[in-house]
């Protein structure tokens, strides 16, 4: 996220009825839009939040990313975890590895509440480059 206009990246754009991250809850539904930009410090891309807006109630929903820690029945696409079985990849009999760009959608989200992340676990189908 970025709210420094001298940082020398897009800044962050609220809508949706938020003007602030202070205005985003736990229990809103959120769509948020970003790029890659690479930490040094770090040494790895980090997605920066170009947008972040509120949404209405949304009974579907989807993410994507790289696929990390995958393991039987689990991956992780940018600290989310996501549970699955082998009939929800697409094309079926591809199969997914660390690393591998993914779009998950899913019509059923749990989050775990306590300090640090919030791991989303939900019934998803995949789509995995073959």
């Amino acid at each position: 996220m970025n709210t420094d206009a001298t940082a020398g990246r897009p800044l962050t754009r609220f809508g949706g009825d938020y003007e602030t991250l202070a205005d985003v809850a736990e229990s809103h539904n959120v769509e948020i839009h970003g790029s890659p930009v690479y930490n040094a410090t770090a040494q790895r891309y980090q997605i920066h939040a170009t947008r972040i807006e509120k949404l209405d109630s949304r009974s579907h929903y989807r993410v994507s990313g790289a696929a990390s820690a995958v393991a039987a029945g689990t991956l992780r696409i940018n600290g989310l975890t996501v549970t699955y079985t082998a009939d929800a990849i697409r094309p079926a009999g591809a199969t997914v590895a660390d690393g591998a760009g993914v779009v998950v959608f899913g019509t059923q989200l749990r989050c775990r509440q306590g300090p640090g992340r919030r791991p989303m676990r939900w019934s998803p189908r995949i789509s995995s480059a073959p």
